[in-house]
């Protein structure tokens, strides 16, 4: 299964992407994050692993992050393995008229651990793309904030 998901930045695709790649910024958008912490090779190089944690709803939700393709704008993916299974992740930034951005993100399923787990992403999709459009909702905010304004 594959939830896509995009939105539109009045700012160019260069600072959008600027932006996105700077793993500082993932706290300022991605609702829950606490931590980043690389594990193998070099941050942002292929095959570069991390573990992530986000704190939902007084639940920790840890997650080992593989970077499979880090060609921006043009494509980020990465491999999020967790304890309920695993999905990968595309990012991509285009230019579109007027000097904007379009910010696609696509989640697929790759492995789903559990039968109720598997239920619930066959009859509640909108659980994942939900939080996704919620986050690039965020990254659009943090993108169009002028920089004598951002914390």
């Amino acid at each position: 299964m594959i939830i896509a998901c995009e939105t539109y930045i009045d700012a160019p695709v260069e600072k959008a992407v600027k932006l996105f790649a700077d793993r500082k910024n993932l706290k300022k958008w991605q609702d829950g994050f606490q931590s980043l912490s690389p594990i193998s090779d070099e941050p942002g190089s292929i095959g570069a692993r991390s573990k992530i944690i986000f704190e939902n709803k007084g639940h920790t939700i840890e997650l080992i992050e593989t970077i499979l393709v880090n060609d921006l704008p043009a494509e980020f993916k990465a491999l999020y393995e967790h304890s309920h299974g695993s999905n990968t992740t595309t990012s991509s930034f285009a230019v579109v008229p007027g000097g904007k951005t379009r910010f696609t993100m696509a989640i697929e399923t790759v492995a789903i651990k559990g039968l109720l787990p598997k239920i619930m992403m066959v009859i509640m999709p909108r659980m994942v793309k939900k939080p996704t459009q919620k986050w690039l909702e965020n990254f659009k905010a943090l993108a169009e904030t002028p920089e004598e304004e951002k914390p």
